[in-house]
């Protein structure tokens, strides 16, 4: 549901600006596993990475980018994805 996918992408912001990455990274996954739009899920999932590896989870960041480099077409989302 695309309503539900934006305001879990939203409170993904909101736990990230407050320091809760963990949160944020969960919420950002579960936003994207809602998205249909390829391109935006993989957007959603680096976001997803990016909060991972701030909450000190190398790993689960990277397993979460290699969900999203095969949906990235756009050349600047799969550069961000592959740093």
């Amino acid at each position: 549901d695309v309503e539900v996918a934006e305001s879990l992408h939203a409170a993904a912001r909101r736990a990230a600006a407050r320091g809760g990455h963990d949160a944020a990274a969960a919420a950002f996954q579960r936003a994207a596993s809602l998205t249909a739009a390829a391109e935006l899920r993989a957007s959603r999932l680096a976001d997803a990475a990016a909060a991972a590896w701030s909450a000190g989870q190398p790993h689960r960041a990277q397993a979460i980018l290699d969900q999203a480099l095969p949906l990235a077409e756009a050349a600047q989302l799969r550069a961000r994805i592959a740093h």
